[in-house]
């Protein structure tokens, strides 16, 4: 998302939020109630308006890391079965069976190994590497909407706040009015 894109967010779909926040921000000031209820409130409504810009990317990180994981263990086993291979042609592991038909059998599937694996194992190169783009550019998508939601929360929690204390302001004036109005009508 480009920074335009950042401003029209905010204008589009933050800003008109800010009437309702300021409206619960003086309604709470003003008659003393708790912060907490109020600031949840807040950030469900930031909440909203991800979802209302269409924004809420849902959590494909984890399916991309499983993606990623399956690929490299596919490579894995694939290098695994090149080196059994490798190491039964010149002696060092011994073949599963003792009969000698066995032997030539296993002995002719590992020199197709040779040559097949290191083809498939070239073959699932890029599709690791496209993998691996992928799950950085999902990370970095996610990170990008994560910060945009906090900034969005952070924006409707300070005009909460200011209007939270003009509310608390207004009260105290509201209390010494009456006060001074009732000092003055017992006199």
């Amino acid at each position: 998302m480009t920074t335009n894109g950042y401003t029209d967010f905010f204008r589009k779909y933050v800003d008109p939020l800010k009437h309702s926040v300021a409206e619960w921000g003086a309604f709470t000031g003003y008659h003393g109630r708790e912060r907490e209820p109020a600031m949840e409130q807040v950030k469900k409504l930031a909440a909203t308006a991800l979802v209302a810009a269409d924004l809420v990317i849902p959590n494909r990180v984890e399916s991309a890391r499983a993606k990623l994981a399956s690929t490299e263990a596919s490579r894995a086993r694939i290098r695994a079965r090149l080196h059994t291979a490798y190491c039964r042609c010149i002696g060092t592991v011994p073949f599963s069976s003792h009969r000698p038909h066995r032997i030539i059998i296993e002995g002719v599937f590992d020199l197709l190994a040779f040559l097949g694996l290191p083809l498939a194992l070239m073959a699932s190169w890029p599709l690791s590497a496209f993998r691996r783009r992928a799950l950085f550019r999902i990370e970095r998508e996610e990170g990008a909407m994560t910060l945009l939601a906090k900034a969005a929360e952070d924006y409707l929690a300070t005009e909460f706040e200011w209007h939270f204390q003009k509310g608390e302001e207004a009260r105290r004036r509201a209390n010494s009015a009456t006060r001074r109005s009732a000092v003055y009508t017992t006199n």
